[in-house]
């Protein structure tokens, strides 16, 4: 990844490309906060073993998902399956296929 980011920002970034940042940055517009400066080595080395692991994903679930990745089992955003059918086109029978599929991330509670 460093060797892709060094080669896209070349001749734009020479001294920062391909390096991780020492500092911590901001986004103009947005109020997302990117990760601290000091635990982007982990970070990377996390979303490379992820990559690795998922890798027999469809190419676009696997960008997708690399971009925005779901919540980790111990978030607080999780929904039931029939709640996260609402509005949607998509049944929660549908939706407990792509999850027993592994196409969707879920975690199953409650009944077994």
């Amino acid at each position: 990844m460093c060797k892709i980011h060094q080669l896209v920002l070349s001749q734009i970034d020479d001294d920062w490309g391909g390096k991780y940042r020492q500092e911590q940055v901001q986004i103009a517009g947005t109020s997302h906060l990117p990760s601290e400066a000091w635990l982007m080595p982990q970070a990377m080395d996390a979303w490379s073993a992820w990559l690795t692991k998922n890798i027999h994903l469809h190419p676009i679930d696997l960008a997708a998902e690399a971009h925005h990745p779901t919540p980790l089992p111990d978030s607080e955003i999780w929904l039931p399956l029939r709640e996260a059918a609402q509005g949607t086109p998509y049944s929660q029978e549908y939706l407990s296929l792509l999850a027993r599929l592994g196409r969707i991330e879920a975690m199953k509670r409650g009944k077994t």
